[in-house]
């Protein structure tokens, strides 16, 4: 369940987090712990490039999420070049 009295004054970037600071992130946003193992996943496993691609997220949670977060695309190309 998403929090209803939740207010995000900037967008908190996902991409470059360790597991435990997406733990810090989800708990912050008093979201459900388990998330932030499936971002990690999406994100360093399977290698999506937009919140739309997290496909285990229902359409409550991906419009939370992209409402409150985002993946840094410089930081993505970035790594994926190196």
């Amino acid at each position: 369940m998403l929090p209803n009295n939740t207010k995000i004054t900037e967008k908190i970037p996902l991409f470059g987090k360790t597991l435990s600071e997406l733990q810090d992130i989800v708990k912050s946003l008093s979201l459900a712990q388990y998330t932030a193992k499936q971002i990690a996943d999406w994100l360093y496993k399977k290698e999506v490039y937009s919140i739309d691609e997290f496909l285990n997220l229902s359409k409550k949670q991906e419009t939370y999420y992209k409402k409150n977060t985002y993946l840094d695309y410089k930081n993505i190309y970035k790594n994926k070049n190196q």
